[in-house]
């Protein structure tokens, strides 16, 4: 393993599928390379840990990453970052991912990296994306301070500037001929290595809105049930299909819409409240 390596784990976001990679690599430059050679150099009494992990059937536990880093031959820097990468991909919480997201942004570089972080800005304020569906109701060009006072709640208009800087960096509006603000056809598309923590922060700040939503709007404004129940799991499945399929019958409502005069958010929630029951 003298030579330098092409597999370099700062180019990846997903630590099993480095370590595959790192394997094959290995593999086509030494035919002799096996588990065995991996689990010696790592320090590991197993050889079958490294399939293991690769195959998705273990997770790496906290006190043997280190023990990984050494057997892929990783520096003290690539070390550190293959450390907030297995932490990133194993995490459960929202919370978690998060805080080591923001360790794996420091590692990078480049206009990729400063992509990845702005998708991470997007999602993380709920009035990123309505900033841009206002731009259907007003026409604006510099005038934040009219953006701001539209929205509710009302936001500054230095939060509206920030926004709209790095909504035009996305690509997601533009300016027309005229230098008024629009959005454009571009669709924000994350990537599948990040796409659930950002759609669960996007989720999640929309959700604190919604809670909001019942002190400041009047009952008349809004729509917000609830509904609790007991059902079988055919039942759910049901519901989750007539969820789905009313949501592209609202979708084509709106597409329909001609000189739109407010923007709305809509949330739909559909989860368990207690384990499934054992059925003797």
């Amino acid at each position: 393993m003298g030579r330098r390596r092409k597999v370099s784990v700062l180019n990846y976001t997903d630590y099993r599928k480095y370590l595959e990679d790192f394997y094959n690599e290995q593999k086509a430059r030494t035919p002799g390379f096996s588990y065995r050679n991996f689990a010696r150099k790592a320090g590991f009494n197993s050889s079958g840990l490294f399939k293991d992990v690769i195959s998705g059937r273990i997770n790496i536990e906290k006190s043997v990453i280190r023990k990984f880093a050494r057997g892929t031959g990783l520096t003290p820097r690539e070390a550190e970052y293959f450390r907030a990468l297995v932490l990133f991909n194993q995490s459960r919480s929202n919370e978690q991912k998060n805080r080591h997201f923001k360790k794996l942004v420091g590692f990078w570089s480049g206009p990729s990296a400063r992509l990845r972080f702005r998708h991470h800005r997007y999602f993380s304020r709920w009035y990123y994306a309505a900033i841009r569906e206002m731009l259907s109701v007003i026409r604006v060009k510099e005038n934040f301070r009219e953006l701001a006072r539209s929205l509710r709640p009302q936001i500054r208009s230095v939060e509206v500037k920030r926004a709209v800087n790095l909504l035009l960096k996305l690509g997601i509006i533009r300016r027309d001929a005229a230098g008024y603000l629009e959005a454009s056809d571009q669709v924000l598309s994350t990537g599948p290595d990040f796409k659930s923590l950002h759609l669960a922060n996007f989720q999640r700040t929309m959700m604190d809105l919604a809670k909001e939503s019942i002190d400041r709007i009047p009952a008349k404004q809004r729509n917000v049930a609830t509904l609790t129940f007991s059902a079988t799991q055919k039942a759910i499945e049901d519901i989750q299909t007539e969820i789905n399929a009313s949501r592209k019958r609202i979708i084509g409502i709106i597409r329909e819409c001609k000189d739109m005069d407010r923007i709305y958010q809509m949330n739909v929630q559909l989860f368990p409240m207690s384990h499934i029951k054992d059925v003797k």
